[in-house]
């Protein structure tokens, strides 16, 4: 019969933190008036380590959001082998954001 999967992941849980949002064309003081993309998003990745003696496929049903990108195409995780999945947060607005993915 089938059996689970052994992979583990770095977190499962994650909170951002305050985080600073930048309107378009806005400048925090002292810093230059042009911005790069960087300044824009927070971002971390989750390693998703395979335990298991098989390779295992890995994909995700999430929807990109415009505050939120969890950018994992279907990928194969060999056996004993870590897949980095970066997480792009990139708040829109002062409040609270929650997300299951």
């Amino acid at each position: 019969g089938a059996k689970r999967s052994r992979v583990d992941f770095s977190f499962l849980t994650y909170d951002f933190g305050p985080c600073f949002i930048a309107k378009d064309g806005a400048t925090m003081a002292g810093e230059p008036l042009e911005h790069s993309e960087d300044d824009r998003y927070e971002r971390v990745e989750l390693v998703a380590t395979n335990r298991d003696d098989i390779d295992c496929l890995i994909s995700t049903t999430f929807t990109r959001e415009p505050w939120l990108d969890v950018q994992l195409n279907a990928a194969m995780i060999e056996a004993g082998s870590s897949l980095r999945i970066p997480i792009v947060f990139s708040p829109r607005e002062m409040c609270d954001y929650m997300q299951r993915v």
